[in-house]
C-alpha cells in the first residue's frame, strides 16, 4: 500500500544554519547564547511577516501548554516553536511536493520535518557559541533540552575534534 508524503526542496544542515544565522544577525543576537523565542514569536515574527512577501497566508498553532511551558523556558516547549517557525520559513506551497513511496525511501535533506527541526535546533544552539561547552552548559545556557545540548555538542564534536 503506498503513502503520501511531503518532501521539501533539498536543504542541508549547512545551508538550514546559513539562514539561522543571517537570522540572528539581522537581529543582532549572533553573540546571544539564549535565543529569546517568545518574544520573537510574540513580537518580531508578525512584523517580519507583515514586511516578508510570503506566496500564501501563513499560521502557525501552538498548544496552550507548550506555548505556557515555552514562557517558562522549558527547553523541548521552546525548540517545539522554533521548529514551527522553521516550517514558516522554510516551505511554502512553492516547495513542497508529494511523494508516494511504498517504503518512505526520501532522503532526510527532503523531509520538511527534518529540516524545521534543524532549524529549530541551529536557531536556539548557536554552534559558533557552543564549542567547548559540556551538554549540560548547552542545555542551561541556550535554553534547550539535555536530549537537544547532547546532539548538537556531539555534531560540533565531530566538526571540531
Amino acid at each position: 500500500m503506498s503513502n503520501s508524503h511531503c518532501i521539501a526542496l533539498p536543504m542541508s544542515r549547512e545551508e538550514i544554519y546559513k539562514i539561522t544565522k543571517e537570522m540572528r544577525t539581522a537581529l543582532r543576537l549572533e553573540n546571544k547564547m539564549k535565543f529569546p523565542v517568545i518574544d520573537f514569536f510574540e513580537k518580531t515574527l508578525f512584523n517580519l511577516i507583515d514586511n516578508y512577501n510570503f506566496p500564501e497566508q501563513k499560521l502557525i498553532t501552538i498548544r496552550e501548554d507548550v506555548y505556557i511551558n515555552a514562557c517558562n523556558n522549558e527547553g523541548r516547549a521552546r525548540m517545539t516553536i522554533a521548529h514551527e517557525i522553521g516550517h514558516l520559513f522554510l516551505h511554502t506551497n512553492n516547495n513542497l511536493s508529494f511523494a508516494r513511496s511504498d517504503n518512505n525511501c526520501y532522503k532526510r535533506y527532503l523531509d520538511p520535518e527534518w529540516q524545521a527541526k534543524v532549524f529549530a535546533g541551529e536557531l536556539l544552539i548557536p554552534k559558533d557559541l557552543i564549542i567547548g561547552l559540556s551538554p549540560m552548559d548547552i542545555m542551561n545556557n541556550c535554553g534547550v533540552s539535555y536530549e537537544a545540548a547532547k546532539l548538537h555538542h556531539d555534531i560540533i564534536k565531530k566538526i571540531n575534534p
